[in-house]
Formats: C-alpha cells, sequence, structure tokens
C-alpha cells in the first residue's frame, strides 16, 4: 500500500509510444468490482506534460509501472 488513504502503490502500466504518445492502464477494485480503463495522452494534450511529470523518465517503446496518486 502506499500508506495515502489506503491506495495501492501502483494502479496499472503505461506505455510510451515512438511518437510520445502516453497509454496508461489502470485498474482499480471496489466493493468486489474491478474497473479496467485505457487513458491516451498525445504530446498536444494540455495534461500531457504533467503527467510526464508525475511518471517520471521513461523511454520511447517502454512499459512502466504507473503509481497511486490523488487528485
Amino acid at each position: 500500500m502506499s500508506g495515502d488513504k489506503g491506495l495501492p502503490e501502483y494502479i496499472g502500466t503505461g506505455y510510451l509510444g515512438i511518437d510520445g504518445t502516453l497509454i496508461l492502464r489502470l485498474r482499480r477494485e471496489e466493493e468486489g468490482c474491478r474497473f479496467d480503463d485505457e487513458l491516451r495522452y498525445a504530446p498536444s494534450n494540455p495534461h500531457y506534460e504533467s503527467i510526464r511529470r508525475f511518471i517520471g523518465p521513461v523511454q520511447p517503446n517502454s512499459v512502466f509501472s504507473v503509481r497511486s496518486f490523488t487528485v
């Protein structure tokens, strides 16, 4: 656990494409139900840079773990 409100340390995986597109595959389990989602962020997306900073350094064409976060 991440220690923040009982959130898991990691909530999914991500992929950084050669073209810079971030693909985040996220999952959450709550009250016995599992939720899965895939989010795509192109470099032109207004949230792209803040997501890249949160993720940290990754190389194009690589898979990485996505840490929990609170909004």
